[in-house]
């Protein structure tokens, strides 16, 4: 980064007005809890667009609210900012440990990743694994992260990329939204509002096999992340398709049954992605041991 890059860059207060702005709705609220007034905030924040070159923030008359834009710029912020904060950590710790950071979405941290940090640290020699959860992709190539967990089709062309597990998908549905005429009956579960995640990919390769003319409902519901999905399930939103491989032994959770008998291969899958070097360096390690729990099953 050059000299007059960095004279280009907002003070850190823009940032800090931001980012507060953002958790808090409201730019009084963000005054309140950084001991400034509503006009240092507003003024802070329109610092913070000039720089972006756009609007960040759309006014209303009860707060604010953070357009998609705004979302991907003040992430991206939140990030740099604990970047530099666990540099400092760093340097006071003094550890032997290597670190290692893996990027992956909310839901996989939830169902799979957290469940077996212990086993992926812990043996045979320690590791500490930094988990980075957003719904967007981390940047492995530029060095904003040592490992990602991305799904979809594979072949992004960056990195070792290998496939984690065969995924297979089977309905869920609450237990108050489940009828004696639902057991074994496919067009009975077509019927009721159908939970998507993302592209759909999943219910429509479950309605190729169970309901061939099936077509997507007023009354289905699409959400940007899979735990979501499970969520609405559990509230009797609809039927999510459960995703197996992803909770290995694990219970669905209180409220939810799985509708045996129409289970379907996902044709998606997660893979994980490392960036090429020697065999012993610590995300190498890492991503052998992430892998040898994909094949033992646990």
């Amino acid at each position: 980064m050059t000299h007059s890059s960095l004279q280009k860059l907002p003070p850190i207060d823009s940032l800090l007005a931001g980012l507060m702005a953002h958790k808090t709705g409201s730019f009084s609220a963000a005054a309140l809890e950084l001991g400034v007034t509503h006009a240092a905030i507003s003024r802070r924040v329109d610092v913070l667009e000039n720089w972006a070159g756009q609007k960040i923030f759309q006014r209303q008359a009860r707060g604010v609210l953070v357009n998609e834009v705004g979302q991907r710029i003040l992430a991206r912020i939140e990030h740099a900012l604990a970047q530099l904060d666990s540099l400092a950590g760093s340097a006071e710790r003094q550890t032997s440990v290597p670190e290692v950071r893996i990027s992956v979405t909310p839901s996989f941290a939830r169902y799979w990743l957290i469940p077996r940090l212990v086993h992926i640290e812990d043996t045979p020699a320690r590791l500490r694994m930094q988990v980075q959860t957003d719904w967007r992709h981390a940047d492995l190539v530029n060095g904003e992260t040592d490992l990602v967990v991305r799904y979809g089709l594979g072949n992004w062309g960056i990195g070792v990329e290998q496939k984690m597990f065969n995924e297979t998908l089977c309905p869920v549905v609450s237990a108050r939204l489940l009828t004696s005429g639902i057991a074994g009956n496919a067009q009975a579960v077509a019927k009721l509002p159908l939970l998507h995640v993302a592209d759909s990919a999943g219910w429509r390769a479950w309605a190729k096999r169970y309901v061939p003319r099936w077509r997507q409902k007023e009354a289905d519901r699409s959400f940007s992340d899979y735990g979501q999905c499970l969520e609405a399930a559990q509230h009797g939103l609809g039927v999510a398709l459960w995703n197996r491989a992803m909770h290995g032994p694990q219970s669905l959770g209180e409220g939810l049954v799985v509708l045996e008998g129409f289970d379907v291969p996902n044709p998606l899958a997660h893979y994980l992605i490392r960036r090429h070097a020697p065999l012993d360096a610590p995300p190498n390690v890492a991503a052998q041991r992430l892998l040898a729990l994909c094949a033992e099953g646990a």
